[in-house]
């Protein structure tokens, strides 16, 4: 079975994209490879994988890093296509790929989400509603219409995409 999308979070570095790369059935095309990252260091802590599914070719990983980068991996050589550094100074701690069009991307950094389009990795399209704490995950519904984030704090907040808008939040306890 896959998931799609496939997400894995809280792994590290390239062995959690080199089980990423299992997971999509790369070991039918032979061994799995380790992908990868593209600095040593803090920046190479992976935060985050997702993998373009929408399309159907399941080739295209992304990776959100510490320190802010997010990074465009082609599975069929393993190597860091693209890259951005999308922040200086905050993490950039999830990353979801929009199940209906994989032009679209969503990063958290800090307390935002940001919309970018995932064909330059560069310059955000969009920001939605901040979050009360610093984001630790965020998944996109199957349909496209609505995100969920998680934060520090415990709260869960769903935001409406085609409104831009929190649709709900809920909180423990």
């Amino acid at each position: 079975l896959r998931p799609d999308p496939i997400s894995i979070s809280a792994a590290c570095g390239a062995a959690a994209l080199a089980a990423l790369a299992s997971a999509m059935g790369a070991e039918a095309r032979g061994a799995p490879r380790k992908l990868r990252l593209p600095d040593e260091g803090d920046e190479a802590l992976a935060l985050s994988v997702a993998a373009d599914t929408a399309n159907g070719q399941q080739e295209m990983v992304y990776a959100s890093t510490a320190l802010g980068w997010l990074c465009l991996y082609d599975l069929r050589q393993g190597d860091c296509a693209m890259k951005s550094r999308l922040s200086e100074c905050e993490e950039a701690t999830s990353v979801q790929v929009h199940p209906k069009d994989p032009n679209t991307m969503y990063v958290s950094l800090e307390k935002d989400i940001h919309v970018l389009d995932a064909r330059r990795l560069e310059g955000t399209m969009a920001k939605l509603e901040s979050c009360t704490d610093a984001i630790n995950q965020i998944v996109v519904n199957a349909d496209g219409d609505f995100l969920a984030s998680a934060d520090d704090s415990g709260e869960v907040r769903v935001t409406d995409l085609k409104g831009r808008k929190t649709f709900k939040r809920m909180k423990n306890g």
